[in-house]
């Protein structure tokens, strides 16, 4: 795992400013998919999943394929509960057996069968920060309501630099899903997360999917986790 030394965090804290702080890279970080690093983590532990339908029409495709992933979650965590705002969605994951609630966490408390749960281990938000128009204020939200049940907060997002922006970005182009508002680098997702009051503890930068042993992606994102396309940050509440 890659971690936020001291001098990191008075940055991040705000205690310090810089406008050319040169943050690296501490740690290390084996070359991993987001889905198995998802895995590793939520191994035996018992996980609230915001966002967690997904794409509707994408989800039968990706059963198929054995990478949705609330159904890998469930697969490897000792519980899974989902949390989303799309009430079509969530009917269709509580008619297939997976325990999930419609619940918006600006405006609405926490449901209280969650509530009234045991402690949970995770609280996942996975894909999601980036569809918000208020980061900060979303993750505020989740801290002070969920935080009293749950100990830490897994967060993950696209990474701006990853081999793939930067290789569209050489053709002038930038391909985008049209719904995200913020493009994230492990310096910003932790600064967003700690002025929401959560504290940041480590981060891995993770793959979409193994490249090709042969290829020149397979070195680059050995050599450079820069390049890799997500960010999974774990933060404690």
């Amino acid at each position: 795992m890659l971690l936020f030394d001291e001098e990191d965090k008075k940055y991040l804290n705000g205690d310090v400013f810089s406008s050319i702080y040169r943050f690296r890279f501490k740690g290390s970080s084996a070359p991993v998919t987001r889905l198995d690093c998802l895995k590793n983590l939520v191994k035996d532990k018992r996980v609230i999943h915001f966002g967690c339908v997904d794409h509707l029409p994408l989800i039968e495709q990706r059963r198929k394929a054995g990478n949705w992933l609330h159904e890998v979650l469930s697969r490897e965590a000792t519980k899974v509960i989902g949390i989303d705002i799309n009430t079509e969605g969530i009917q269709y994951m509580n008619r297939e057996g997976f325990e999930s609630y419609v619940s918006n966490v600006v405006t609405e408390p926490i449901p209280a069968s969650l509530a009234e749960d045991a402690r949970w281990d995770y609280l996942l938000a996975g894909e999601v920060v980036e569809h918000i128009g208020n980061p900060v204020e979303f993750l505020a939200q989740i801290r002070q309501k969920y935080g009293p049940v749950t100990d830490r907060i897994i967060i993950t997002v696209p990474n701006a630099w990853s081999y793939t922006s930067i290789r569209f970005a050489l053709r002038n182009e930038e391909m985008i899903n049209t719904d995200h508002r913020f493009w994230f680098t492990p310096y910003t997702l932790a600064k967003i997360a700690t002025d929401a009051g959560i504290q940041v503890e480590g981060y891995e930068m993770c793959l979409d999917e193994y490249p090709s042993p042969f290829s020149l992606k397979y070195w680059l994102v050995h050599s450079r986790p820069g390049l890799r396309n997500r960010i999974v940050l774990i933060g404690k509440f």
